[in-house]
């Protein structure tokens, strides 16, 4: 599990929620090295720290049950021109969640993702206002026509959290501004 049980803390003996949200991409996807790093970041760590976590997560008593989020991205669904590696280990997460809501929900825990479109933070800020054509290309299929916020993701993942999606597991919730809606 790539040490990463030697991360938790001694004194935790459950956990309710896990949100999986580092990401991010890198230098270079093009390249060999650049390409590796983003599948670890984006997905790898993703699954071994859930791995890790699952005796916590089997130990709740949440109502509803314990849930692993993924936040994964429109570009598990849509090529991107920026983001060889990025968007194959956003995808991988759509995958993982499906394969833990069916093999971890016998145990208690839910698992799903939230999708998101883009959305405006600060590992984003500069990508979207400097990359030509990126906000253009993708209002241009988007519903309503803006950048999203931080504000715009979180109430998903509560949602996807909280004891009111009980019976939800191994989905992924499209929060995208309706991007997924097409041209």
């Amino acid at each position: 599990m790539c040490g990463i049980t030697a991360f938790l803390p001694a004194s935790l003996d459950a956990l309710d929620i896990l949100v999986n949200n580092a990401g991010g991409t890198q230098d270079s996807e093009w390249d060999h090295d650049g390409f590796e790093k983003s599948i670890r970041v984006n997905l790898a760590s993703a699954v071994h720290l859930s791995v890790a976590c699952k005796p916590l997560l089997e130990a709740s008593r949440f109502e509803g049950g314990a849930s692993v989020i993924a936040i994964a991205s429109m570009t598990a669904f849509f090529g991107s021109l920026w983001t060889p590696g990025y968007g194959p280990a956003k995808a991988g997460l759509v995958q993982m969640v499906k394969t833990l809501g069916r093999s971890w929900g016998g145990a208690g825990i839910r698992a799903n993702a939230v999708a998101a479109g883009l959305t405006r933070t600060n590992l984003t800020a500069a990508a979207i206002d400097s990359l030509p054509g990126l906000q253009e290309q993708t209002l241009v299929r988007q519903g309503l026509k803006r950048v999203g916020a931080v504000d715009d993701i979180a109430p998903a993942v509560l949602f996807l959290s909280s004891p009111a999606a009980s019976w939800i597991t191994g989905q992924t919730l499209n929060v995208d501004g309706g991007f997924t809606t097409g041209m």
